[in-house]
């Protein structure tokens, strides 16, 4: 599996930055003043969309508890200008873990998290024999989706804790936060600046024909996944965790590209005579080729390699930098440009990742750029069951769907092949 893309250094924090102040380097300052809270897996157990979870989970959890927060570096941090206070470097911030349900089911999170309280105490008492899911469910601190809601996030007995896990509750219960969440994730102001006159660059591509047509944007998620099963998603095999025991069956899976091809010619024929502007984002260029070979004449295609000697592509890239302090990297711009383009979309069709299910989330245009008398909503996944894509509310779904055995061996004949 691809290690996880590396984030530059952190500058030297200056007098002028929110960053400096004395509780951004030393936790317990913060401590002396009631509950601290923070998330040491956040950077480590999964990538970006996965990061988004965590961190929402973070924020509005200590904001309903009325808790301090120490957050761990993430690209976030300076995407959207999230000052949190960083734990020190030495000593480590250590405090008593709360899981997330789901992360207790995972022999590699249980055995890192064997040396650390309060999994140490309760093997010990166990004499040293491995917990049973049960018995880790029953005596083992936890949180669930009710922790979004003020009365459940009181349940937790006051206290500094290390919350740990994925958080990907069923979005019912992040709806309530819809606005909070829009701002948290809301670009730098410079970067946000750019990113608008870029997208306004690249929709004026194809001889202006795209600028007044809808954006529909598409997300192929490839690596890492394989027919019917594959390994977890974004494990750092430096930070202690084991990628050989993080084993996801049926999870990360991808939907044949003939879904996808389906589904845009459906969008533009609906299009009318206005077209379709068309996004291709994907891991895999073969992928999207492969896609972009398919697209109905409706269709105009807008990438960024088109844009990329402009001077709004210059004027992007000097945004990213500024907010890396000097330290940015194309690979991770690229990754960011294609989650914000997705939360511009007027359609979008995700695949079954978090990193576009989050995008989905956050997307105001798709969401709110039809009436309620139209034909159809804006967003769409793949479902095993259907065969296809589906409509679907962002804050109303699963994140993540599951391709169970049989539906497995329909899609992809028992073959890790999905083209």
């Amino acid at each position: 599996m691809p290690p996880l893309l590396q984030l530059p250094p952190l500058a030297a924090p200056s007098a002028s930055t929110p960053s400096a102040t004395p509780s951004s380097s030393d936790p317990s300052s913060a401590e002396e003043a009631g509950e601290v809270l923070t998330m040491s897996c956040l950077g480590s157990l999964g990538q970006f969309g996965n990061q988004i979870f965590q961190y929402a989970f973070l924020k509005l959890f200590s904001e309903l508890r009325g808790a301090s927060i120490v957050c761990p570096d993430w690209i976030g941090r300076r995407a959207f200008a999230l000052h949190d206070p960083l734990p020190p470097r030495e000593p480590r911030l250590r405090l008593p873990f709360v899981a997330d349900r789901v992360v207790l089911s995972h022999r590699g999170w249980r055995r890192w998290a064997s040396e650390r309280e309060p999994l140490a105490s309760l093997l010990r008492a166990n004499g040293g024999k491995a917990l049973s899911g049960r018995a880790l469910r029953r005596d083992f601190p936890q949180v669930s989706g009710d922790a979004l809601s003020a009365e459940g996030a009181r349940r937790l007995p006051r206290g500094s804790y290390d919350l740990c896990g994925w958080f990907q509750f069923h979005t019912s219960v992040w709806a309530a936060h819809t606005p909070r969440l829009r701002e948290l994730f809301t670009p730098e102001p410079a970067l946000r600046a750019a990113l608008e006159a870029l997208l306004l660059r690249l929709r004026r591509g194809g001889e202006g024909r795209t600028s007044r047509s809808p954006l529909a944007v598409l997300h192929l998620r490839v690596a890492q996944t394989r027919g019917g099963e594959a390994r977890g998603e974004a494990l750092h095999a430096g930070g202690g965790w084991v990628s050989e025991e993080w084993e996801d069956r049926y999870t990360f899976w991808c939907a044949p590209h003939e879904w996808f091809v389906r589904w845009v010619v459906a969008e533009a024929a609906a299009a009318a005579g206005g077209g379709l502007a068309v996004v291709i984002c994907s891991d895999c260029p073969h992928a999207a080729e492969h896609i972009a070979s398919r697209l109905p004449s409706a269709c105009c295609q807008l990438r960024w390699e088109d844009v990329k000697g402009s001077a709004e592509w210059q004027a992007v890239w000097e945004a990213w930098r500024a907010v890396f302090d000097g330290h940015a990297c194309e690979p991770l711009l690229r990754l960011f440009l294609d989650w914000w383009v997705m939360t511009q979309a007027d359609r979008l069709a995700i695949s079954n990742s978090t990193f576009s299910f989050t995008a989905a989330m956050l997307n105001a245009a798709g969401s709110q750029q039809r009436s309620v008398a139209e034909r159809a909503p804006a967003f769409y996944r793949p479902v095993p069951e259907a065969g296809g894509l589906e409509s679907f509310d962002p804050w109303d779904s699963k994140p993540l769907l599951t391709c169970a055995p049989e539906h497995a061996k329909a899609l992809f004949g028992g073959a890790g092949s999905y083209s």
